[in-house]
């Protein structure tokens, strides 16, 4: 019993750490949480893949309000640990917005307001010393998240179009994992919520680039 024991948490214990270290290098992120079904890991792998697994990434891209959540099928321990079947719930929190946009050049004290019933993010701040407003809708196109300027101004008088292409930039940088394809945008008062889904989604690769190095996870 002490050495069933012993080898169900070793393996438990060996998969979770494997995996979210591989996720957290790729997806460049904070933190990732992984947690399984509780039956047994021996009974789980006897087909050679993991029959379920739970995901909980913050951080993601190096940006504090940026997370997901997923829920993965099928998953193989070795190579790229990949997915028969991948849903993602992705969001951007406002403050995760803010974030971005504080890295822009020539922009200082931004706020960020999102109008989910016009689908409006609208960026204040000042540049140089006159106020600034930015809107930017969102959408989904090519497989990934893009944002379009609308209404920009210092008072009255049109943004520099570096300026807008800088802070488009930084708000559009969501990546879409590989082999998943994002659906289902919608924004709410304090962030954007996405979905993703996908057959043979590689964990190694839920960032904008793969993990280089990428541990294989299986014991055999």
């Amino acid at each position: 019993v002490i050495i069933g024991v012993g080898s169900e948490l070793y393996i438990r214990n060996h998969y979770e750490t494997c995996i979210a270290d591989n996720i957290k290098s790729s997806a460049k992120a904070s933190d990732v949480k992984v947690s399984f079904e509780k039956t047994p890991m021996l009974i789980q792998n006897a087909s050679g893949k993991i029959p379920s697994i739970d995901i909980q990434i913050e951080g993601m891209n190096g940006v504090s309000g940026m997370s997901a959540h997923a829920l993965l099928k099928g998953v193989e321990p070795s190579g790229d640990n990949k997915a028969d079947d991948a849903r993602i719930a992705g969001k951007l929190t406002a403050e995760g917005i803010k974030a971005q946009v504080l890295q822009v050049p020539g922009l200082s004290d931004p706020t960020v307001t999102l109008k989910p019933g016009e689908n409006k993010i609208e960026i204040t701040g000042t540049a140089v010393i006159l106020p600034v407003t930015v809107n930017l809708t969102p959408s989904i196109k090519d497989n990934k998240v893009v944002v379009t300027p609308s209404k920009t101004s210092i008072f009255g008088i049109g943004v520099p179009d570096d300026l807008v292409t800088e802070i488009v930039g930084a708000v559009a940088d969501i990546p879409t994992p590989k082999g998943t394809t994002v659906q289902n945008l919608k924004m709410t008062d304090d962030g954007i919520t996405l979905e993703y889904v996908g057959q043979n989604v590689p964990l190694n690769d839920l960032g904008t680039e793969a993990a280089s190095g990428a541990t294989n996870c299986s014991l055999v």
